[in-house]
């Protein structure tokens, strides 16, 4: 079975001492010019005479150290991003991609610009030079040689296209491809899943703000037994709260209900009488005048159960099983 990591190029584009060369002696050659470069351009713009090492300060010796360590790290630094960046553009990360291009690009424009100064100053004007500046109108090459921006902008895209040079052209077994799709597809329903709960915290936080400003308290408990005791509820509910321990449900309005079932059960549990559910929705449906209870299947009726507490424990239940 294929391993899913990259498999072995198939094409060779060069010859294979090239390409030994390029892995083991290119990078180094590249990371030392830049360096070069670089530590020359913070030298000649920071130290009065950059061409005399006897005439300078003990401050100037130090700037020179210094150039020459920014130098090596960002020689050093723009190779590396140049082969992240391609590694991220080329496995789909465009964003971690880009951001890495974008600071490639920057530190190349820094080191063009570095060799353009530096060169400017050591060759002079020629035939073609001002050939050059006629047919194109642009001045600027009557005054630096147009070979200058030539050499300055070859190390620069030498950088730039290392990583992708460097990077073989690969393909994928079918079992490696399958588990790529896999992780995606469970990254995608993870965040989906992750939109759902978000969706649903921002929902909650909305009704509590909501409560805030009106100062009013929606009860959007599920249905259910709740095991909520008067010491958990606002002053307004608790005055409701009945001490038998049977289902307690919340409508939407302030104030804790029973359904058919409720009473039929607190019935039986405490005076061990059967009510029929019929007699039970009728009584419901008269002590809650026909309110219903939102939320709930079905939407029952429902009644205050300390109201209905009240009427069950008024009734002669042995009488009314007697007759």
């Amino acid at each position: 079975m294929s391993a899913p990591n990259a498999q072995a190029q198939a094409h060779h584009y060069t010859p294979p001492w090239l390409d030994w060369i390029a892995t083991h002696i290119v990078p180094s050659a590249m990371i030392g010019a830049e360096m070069a470069i670089v530590t020359l351009f913070f030298i000649v713009t920071s130290v009065r005479q950059p061409y005399n090492p006897l005439a300078w300060s003990y401050v100037e010796v130090v700037m020179v150290f210094v150039a020459g360590c920014v130098g090596l790290a960002m020689a050093g630094l723009a190779l590396k991003l140049s082969g992240i960046a391609a590694e991220m553009l080329a496995t789909s990360h465009y964003v971690r991609g880009a951001f890495t291009f974008g600071i490639v690009v920057a530190l190349g424009l820094i080191e063009m610009w570095a060799g353009i100064v530096e060169r400017a100053q050591t060759i002079g004007i020629g035939p073609a030079d001002l050939l050059l500046a006629d047919y194109s109108g642009i001045d600027a090459f009557r005054h630096i040689p147009t070979s200058v921006f030539m050499v300055s902008i070859i190390l620069p895209c030498l950088v730039l296209g290392y990583g992708w040079a460097s990077r073989p052209p690969v393909t994928m077994s079918a079992e490696a491809q399958a588990a790529t799709h896999a992780a995606k597809l469970a990254q995608a329903r993870f965040k989906a899943d992750l939109r759902t709960i978000n969706a649903g915290g921002f929902a909650r936080t909305a009704v509590a703000f909501k409560d805030g400003i009106t100062g009013k308290k929606a009860d959007e408990l599920d249905a259910g037994t709740q095991d909520t005791s008067p010491a958990q509820i606002d002053g307004d509910t608790a005055s409701n709260i009945t001490t038998f321990p049977g289902a307690r449900r919340t409508a939407k309005k302030s104030g804790i209900y029973w359904t058919a079932t409720d009473l039929a059960d607190y019935v039986r549990n405490t005076y061990r009488v059967e009510m029929g559910n019929d007699a039970a929705v009728f009584r419901i449906r008269q002590l809650g005048d026909d309110k219903r209870l939102d939320g709930v299947a079905g939407k029952p009726y429902c009644a205050n159960n300390k109201r209905t507490k009240s009427w069950a424990d008024k009734q002669d239940w042995q009488q009314a099983v007697a007759d």
